[in-house]
């Protein structure tokens, strides 16, 4: 019964990371063209001019939350559509020898769309009340231990992100507590690294 329920939510998460990534590359598409004067015998040529240096925003995925995460988005100024993962960067933090083989291809699939890209910063949020985290904990009968996990997956999370992104000039962790019908968003400045870039 272990087998098919870790089967179950491992698929829900691939399923989820790739969404998440047509998402992004969605969101990517060219944001400016200019039409030439054709010097060769093409019938159209245009010049395509990508943004550089987005942000690149990782997320749970569950709706309850949405709204409040997209707030916080704005707050933040972010103007890319988030990379929405159910347990958010829990996905990022599963070591390799705990992907099961059969995944294996999508999780590569999902970090050759992310390394494609530049980021200014990359922005990793994780919140109470998170389902797939608190039926771990509850699977595992450690339900008292679900926010330092979460926390310890965002630490994993951002060294595996730091080896994809060198150059990002910032990965910045927040968790949002929910408190009643609120949900209070938090830096985690233990875990926030702010680096300067030089260009080289």
């Amino acid at each position: 019964m272990k087998t098919v329920v870790i089967a179950v939510l491992a698929l829900a998460l691939v399923g989820a990371i790739l969404w998440g990534s047509w998402a992004y590359e969605e969101s990517k598409k060219p944001v400016q063209t200019v039409v030439l004067k054709s010097q060769t015998n093409d019938l159209f040529v245009v010049t395509v001019k990508h943004k550089e240096g987005d942000d690149i925003l990782i997320q749970c995925n569950e709706d309850d939350f949405k709204e409040a995460f997209e707030k916080f988005r704005n707050f933040l100024g972010v103007k890319v559509e988030p990379i929405e993962v159910p347990g958010g960067a829990m996905f990022f933090a599963i070591p390799p020898t705990e992907v099961p083989e059969k995944f294996e291809p999508a999780k590569r699939a999902v970090i050759e769309v992310l390394k494609r890209h530049s980021p200014r910063r990359v922005i990793l949020i994780a919140h109470g009340d998170c389902l797939l985290y608190d039926v771990v904990g509850a699977w595992n009968n450690q339900p008292d231990e679900v926010e330092s996990r979460q926390k310890a997956d965002l630490a994993r999370a951002r060294e595996v992100i730091r080896t994809w992104f060198p150059k990002t000039q910032a990965i910045e962790i927040y968790y949002a507590t929910k408190r009643g019908d609120t949900l209070a968003f938090n830096p985690l400045p233990d875990l926030t690294i702010t680096q300067e870039v030089t260009n080289d």
